[in-house]
Formats: C-alpha cells, sequence, structure tokens
C-alpha cells in the first residue's frame, strides 16, 4: 500500500528523484522505484505470514487466519472480486470530485450533487439485486457479473465526459449506471459469507473484509498514482513541442517538474495565481495554463478508463464464482404468479 501510495511522488516504476530517508539516500534518481521495492518486500512479508499461520496450525495454536478458507473457490474468488469492486468505488469516487473541483470549479457541496446519483442508484440497484434473488428469481452470481459490466459502462461513459466544457450533469448519467453495478456488487459480500462453514464464518468474514479494505485503499492510490503519472508525461511532452515558450522556459518547466516531489492535479485558476506570483504572464502564462489543462484531462481519463478495465476484470472473475441454486419463491409469490 505504501508503495503504491508513493507512486504519485517517486514514479511507478523509475524514481523521478532520489528518495531520502532520514537524511540517507536510500535510492537513487533515475533507479527503481520505491512503489517496486516496497510491492515486492509486502509480498515477501505476505508469504512470511502464510508461512506462520501455516505453523502455527500444525503445532496446534490458533492462527490469525486460516489459509485452508482459501481453498473454497467462492471464498477465495469472491474475496478477491470484493477487493476489485472496493478498488473500483474508491477510484471513481475520488477521480470525480478531483475533475468537478479542478476543472468545473466545484465546491464540495457542489461536488457532493454530483455523486448523488450514483449514491441513489447504488442504494436502488442494491435493494431491487436482493429482491430478485430473495424471491428466487435469479442468483447472485449473474447479477454480480452485470454489476460489474455496468460499473465498466459507466466509467466509459464518465471519461467521455472529462472535457472542460463538460458539467455535472454531463456526468450524472455514468454516474448512475456506475452506481447501479455497485449497488448490484453488494451481493458479494452475503455470497462470500454465506460460502463458509460453521466453524469458518469468523475466518471468511474477516478475510472478505480485509480484501475490501486492501481494495478500497489501492483504489484510492492507484487513481492518483495514474492521473500524476499521466499528468506529468503530458506536461513535458506538450512544453518540449510548444511554440509559444522560449528555450529557457521549457528546460524551467522540465527541471520543475523532473524534480518534483509533490505533484497534483490543480485548477486553471491555482496554476494562474501560481504563474503570477513568480511574474509570468501573457502567452507564456496561457500556454502553461493551456497546456495544464490538456495534462489534466489526459490523466483524469487515463486513470477513470483504468477503473473501467479493473471492472471488467471483476466481471471476468466473479464468472468464475460456482454456480448456485436458486432461493425458492416465498408460498406468496407462487400463489400470486399461479
Amino acid at each position: 500500500m505504501l508503495g503504491t501510495l508513493l507512486a504519485s511522488r517517486y514514479g511507478l516504476l523509475t524514481a523521478r528523484t532520489d528518495v531520502v530517508v532520514s537524511g540517507r539516500t536510500v535510492l537513487d534518481e533515475g533507479g527503481v522505484s520505491p512503489t517496486v521495492v516496497l510491492g515486492l518486500s509486502g509480498l515477501v512479508v505476505l508469504a512470511l505470514f502464510a508461512w506462520w499461520e501455516g505453523h502455527r496450525i500444525r503445532t496446534g495454536r490458533d492462527p490469525l487466519v486460516r489459509p485452508a478458507v482459501l481453498r473454497n473457490r467462492t471464498t477465495r474468488v469472491g474475496s478477491l472480486s470484493l477487493g476489485l469492486q472496493f478498488l473500483v468505488l474508491a477510484g471513481v469516487f475520488f477521480l470525480v470530485p478531483v475533475f468537478v473541483q479542478t476543472t468545473l470549479d466545484y465546491d464540495a457541496l457542489e461536488s457532493g450533487l454530483t455523486l448523488l446519483p450514483a449514491t441513489v442508484m447504488l442504494v436502488l440497484g442494491a435493494a431491487a439485486g436482493t429482491r430478485a434473488v430473495g424471491r428466487g428469481r435469479t442468483t447472485r452470481k449473474p447479477l454480480i457479473i452485470v454489476g460489474f459490466l455496468l460499473i465498466a459502462a459507466g466509467a466509459a461513459m464518465i471519461v467521455f465526459a472529462f472535457e472542460p466544457v463538460s458539467s455535472g450533469l454531463k456526468i450524472a448519467p455514468g454516474l448512475a449506471v456506475t452506481g447501479l453495478g455497485l449497488g448490484l456488487c453488494t451481493l458479494l459480500p452475503d455470497l462470500v459469507q454465506s460460502s463458509a462453514a460453521e466453524d469458518r464464518v469468523s475466518d471468511v468474514a474477516g478475510l472478505s473484509r480485509s480484501f475490501s479494505y486492501l481494495g478500497q485503499s489501492l483504489g484510492i492510490a492507484l487513481a492518483g498514482a495514474l492521473m500524476i503519472g499521466v499528468l506529468l508525461s503530458t506536461v513535458l511532452a506538450s512544453a518540449r513541442t510548444s511554440t509559444a515558450l522560449t528555450s529557457s522556459q521549457k528546460a524551467t518547466v522540465e527541471q520543475a517538474l523532473e524534480h518534483s516531489v509533490q505533484a497534483t492535479a490543480v485548477s486553471d485558476q491555482q496554476l494562474r495565481a501560481e504563474l503570477d506570483q513568480r511574474g509570468i504572464t501573457g502567452p507564456p502564462a496561457d500556454e502553461l495554463v493551456r497546456i495544464n489543462a490538456l495534462a489534466r484531462e489526459d490523466g483524469l481519463t487515463a486513470a477513470m478508463a483504468a477503473m473501467g478495465v479493473f471492472a471488467l476484470s471483476g466481471a471476468a472473475l466473479a464468472a468464475r464464482l460456482p454456480r448456485a441454486a436458486r432461493n425458492p419463491a416465498p408460498a406468496r409469490d407462487r400463489r400470486r404468479h399461479a
């Protein structure tokens, strides 16, 4: 998780600047990124944890989690699907406010209202899915697959709304479709936890919640890292080919970005105010503002498209869930249909 968070500061694979810890350079600029080092370290720790849990079981002691629960396909596949569901949820709900606040100059209240279609449809989708399963009309698996596909479709609709002439209303349909898909995917926790044997309920519940929290944290970190990575790449490429900037100005922009540890998406107004403080006005300032708007749009689009890809991955993963028999319809529903 820490490695993913640092990707937006130091780069995904190659370090954009020296990594300094307690005054000592531990990774050099141009070398491997801390994201790679910490990611591999996390996998090693996870493997050691799995070995230690197995060791406790072999010696007759209680483990924190029993690895044997992962032999159940519903538990294993469902928990991974839960991680993807919360990853996409967190990513979408992070990127949309960034867009409306930096591109459309919305305040916090307006940003919240923009997300309202997703929230409403999430509640309605969850209620409709639960009712359909409870009445025996379908099983959870197909609804979960449809849910992930709707999330992917909604993310694609939002991508096409990420443009300077957009508005909160233009984003609303994509958010509504995404919210509906997320609502159907709320059947996942019940599916996973109902798959556990009576003596393994606590293990499966803890495992599934851990996947959910991990996915949520990774969603924000990945969305931010992808957005900033593409944003910086677009700014550098646009500045180098710009005809409105002098050679010295291009060199200044390139040096500032390549050695910037902290980078984020900023609105055109924020950038213009910063340029005014630095004494940069006229055509060069206009060009930098234009480049910033282009780079911000590219970064947000790439990150949202990635959320759509993760949603498609969730649909493919959910397709591997075992089939389950339909619940029998309640007696009153059978009489009504008769």
